[in-house]
């Protein structure tokens, strides 16, 4: 997945969600763990919140990720 260029933050934890969230192997937009970190709003910005844990996480966008150009056989 590509997670990324989202308005304020590429991700945040629903209000109440106290569970911890596995999320590794997409790409944020950055492969600097704190770039990425600032992007998130869990429970590194509120203890109410579970965390997301995101590394390890994609180091450049996948090649299949968005729009594709599908060749139509006549």
């Amino acid at each position: 997945n590509t997670i990324q260029k989202n308005e304020r933050y590429n991700f945040v934890m629903g209000d109440r969600q106290k569970l911890d969230l596995p999320m590794p192997g997409n790409w944020w937009g950055s492969k600097e763990k704190e770039e990425i970190g600032q992007q998130i709003f869990d429970k590194v910005d509120d203890d109410e919140l579970g965390q997301v844990f995101f590394m390890p996480a994609l180091s450049a966008p996948h090649s299949l990720v968005g729009m594709q150009k599908e060749k139509i056989e006549p």
